[in-house]
């Protein structure tokens, strides 16, 4: 059976850790909190990835149970000013999409049987937030699968 942990345990070593440079964490960090709002702080700008990994388990027939996972994920980058930094969270975004089609795959890394929802690059905002006081931006995509299980 899948767990959570293992889901986030394939993301983490197939996606997130080709990310140099920047900072992922399995869990939502909040700007409010004195650890978290240091947790967004790379190279001195407001800098990272984050993700949320839920499951829901559904009775099915014949003794088995439908695993359905979803994996929330949120890139944060401090703005620029320029704009830049808007364009580098679009791009990051296109590569997470690569990573997870190339690395993970449709059964994300033999963790579930098979994606059900696949976002593609034009599924995503990326939005002004802000992380405390710091004007930022965010984009937030969600990934879905399923994986049947004895019940």
């Amino acid at each position: 059976m899948s767990t959570n942990a293992q889901v986030r345990t394939a993301w983490n070593t197939n996606v997130f850790s080709n990310f140099s440079g920047v900072s992922s964490y399995a869990y939502a960090i909040d700007p409010d909190s004195g650890v978290d709002a240091n947790l967004g702080i790379s190279s001195g700008i407001v800098n990272f990835w984050q993700y949320v990994v839920k499951s829901t388990e559904v009775p099915q027939l014949m003794g088995k149970n439908q695993l359905l996972f979803e994996v929330v994920v949120s890139r944060v980058i401090q703005d620029d000013l320029t704009g830049a930094n808007h364009n580098v969270a679009i791009d990051d975004f296109r590569t997470l999409i690569d990573y997870v089609n190339d690395n993970l795959d449709t059964d994300w890394g033999g963790t579930v049987d098979k994606s059900t929802e696949f976002p593609t690059p034009g599924d995503f905002n990326v939005e002004p937030f802000k992380w405390g006081s710091t004007p930022c931006w965010r984009g937030t995509m969600t990934f879905r699968a399923e994986k049947l299980v004895n019940a």
